[in-house]
C-alpha cells in the first residue's frame, strides 16, 4: 500500500494501514476547508495503485483530478501528487479547476524538485518533519492556504523541510532559485545615494545587512555584487 504524506508547508499525513493526520498549514487544511474527506483522499490514491494515475507529468510527479461533493471530477478539483507508485505520495498542491486553469512550465519544474526531494528522503528524515510538526490533530482554520501560488507553496515547503533539518541549506539555495523572484541588482552609485539618504556610515549600513564595511565599500565602487557576501 502507498504511503500517503500531506503535504505544502509541512502538513504530515503518515498512513499504514489508514489515513492519519498531524494538521498543520497546508494541503490538508486546504483539503478540509474544501470538504473533501480522508476516504476521497484515499481513494485517488487507490485509484493511481490500480493505473489510475491521471496526468503523468513526468519525474514522479502527477496531476489528479478529485470530484467536488454532489458534482463530477470534470468540474471538481486538481491536485499535483509527487508519488512512487507502489511507495510512498505526497500531496503537493491542490486547487480547484475553476480558479487555475493549468500549472506553467516554471511552476511544474518546481514541484517536479520538491517531489524528488521529498520521495528521496530517508525514514529517519521523515521522522524528522514528524517531530517538527507542533500541530494538533484535525485543527480547522477557514484559511485556504491554497490560495499562495504554486511557487510560494513549494518554497514555503522547502522551508518547513530546512527547518526541520530534512534537507541542507545547498538544496534550500536551489529552490530559492526556483521559486523566488529574482532580485534586481542595484548600481553603486544607487546603494551609496540609499545609504546617504538613510543617514547611516558604512559600518553602520553594513551591520543593517549582516555584512562587513569592507563589503559595502565594494557594492558602492561596483566591485562586487550584491549577492557575494565575500
Amino acid at each position: 500500500m502507498i504511503s500517503v504524506i500531506l503535504s505544502a508547508t509541512l502538513n504530515i499525513a503518515l498512513t499504514r494501514s489508514q489515513l492519519e493526520y498531524l494538521q498543520g498549514k497546508g494541503f490538508s487544511r486546504w483539503a478540509r476547508h474544501e470538504g473533501i474527506s480522508d476516504e476521497e483522499l484515499l481513494k485517488t490514491i487507490k485509484e493511481m495503485e490500480s493505473g489510475l494515475v491521471g496526468n503523468n507529468l513526468g519525474s514522479n510527479l502527477y496531476k489528479k483530478r478529485i470530484a467536488r461533493k454532489g458534482e463530477g471530477k470534470s468540474g471538481g478539483y486538481r491536485t499535483l501528487i509527487g508519488c512512487k507508485l507502489g511507495n510512498t505520495a505526497f500531496y503537493l498542491y491542490g486547487f480547484p479547476k475553476n480558479h487555475k486553469a493549468n500549472i506553467s512550465a516554471k511552476e511544474k519544474r518546481a514541484l517536479k524538485e520538491l517531489a524528488a526531494t521529498m520521495l528521496g528522503m530517508s525514514d529517519k528524515n521523515l521522522q524528522k518533519l514528524s517531530q517538527a510538526a507542533h500541530i494538533s490533530k484535525y485543527q480547522t482554520k477557514r484559511i485556504n492556504i491554497m490560495d499562495k501560488s504554486v511557487l510560494d507553496a513549494v518554497h514555503e515547503s522547502a522551508k518547513e523541510l530546512h527547518k526541520a533539518g530534512a534537507i541542507e541549506q545547498q538544496t534550500m539555495r536551489k529552490f530559492d532559485a526556483l521559486c523566488l523572484p529574482p532580485v534586481k541588482q542595484m548600481k553603486g552609485a544607487d546603494i551609496r545615494r540609499l545609504r546617504e539618504r538613510e543617514g547611516v556610515s558604512q559600518p553602520v549600513f553594513a551591520a543593517y545587512l549582516n555584512t562587513s564595511k569592507s563589503t559595502v565599500s565594494k557594492w558602492e565602487r561596483d566591485e562586487k555584487r550584491q549577492w557575494e557576501q565575500h
